[in-house]
């Protein structure tokens, strides 16, 4: 990219101007002094349509040329920030927020993250312990089902405060039987064939009403 410099009309400060084409915009960024003014030109048909000025502060300068490196210009950069950016509010103002689940599988330990919302959370007795089911919906309509099984404490455990001090606590076999994993349903027809019960547990959540207004 070339830099072309000139002399500002007013001040006589010096002004860098780079310019570069994407897709159908024509990016401009000028360096004065310690503000950078991003300009972004939407061309249709050789006509301009649109002109969006961005100021920084020169402490944000390198998160610009850093974004660049990854996303191939800043241009495409600023784009795929704003998409990010407009999804997640998106999700927000219909509900759903970034889900964050710690999984263990075959002795593996992984996390995995999604937007979705907490619909319930069902415990039912299982051989030598509780297990958990905690159903979510998320952003795709669809729902995911993480589960696990919690272990029956020994005696010296149950309702000690100071359990932790036993190294044995320390581990996940102590406090759960098996896997941690989760299973995701394309609707909630898929999930009645593989577990009725959850199932109706999860219609009768989603019918009840978020919050009740107290005109307290």
């Amino acid at each position: 990219m070339k830099n072309h410099s000139f002399q500002h009309h007013n001040d006589g400060k010096k002004v860098y101007l780079d310019k570069v084409s994407l897709y159908d915009y024509n990016y401009v960024h000028s360096y004065i002094d310690t503000k950078l003014q991003i300009q972004v030109t939407k061309k249709q048909g050789g006509m301009v349509m649109a002109t969006k000025n961005i100021y920084v502060a020169e402490a944000d300068l390198h998160l610009f040329d850093d974004a660049a490196k990854y996303a191939g210009s800043v241009s495409a950069a600023v784009i795929q920030a704003l998409q990010d950016f407009l999804s997640i509010q998106r999700n927000k103002s219909e509900g759903y927020d970034k889900i964050e689940l710690n999984l263990y599988e075959k002795g593996v330990r992984r996390k995995v993250m999604f937007y979705g919302m907490k619909i319930t959370r069902v415990e039912r007795p299982a051989d030598g312990g509780i297990r958990i089911d905690t159903i979510y919906k998320t952003a795709k309509g669809q729902f995911a089902v993480a589960t696990k099984v919690r272990k029956e404490l020994p005696n010296w455990a149950q309702g000690n405060p100071h359990v932790w001090e036993n190294p044995q606590s320390w581990s996940y076999d102590f406090w759960n039987l098996g896997d941690r994993v989760l299973n995701v349903y394309p609707d909630i027809e898929s999930l009645k064939e593989k577990d009725a019960y959850l199932a109706e547990c999860c219609e009768s959540s989603l019918s009840e009403k978020p919050y009740e207004f107290l005109d307290i």
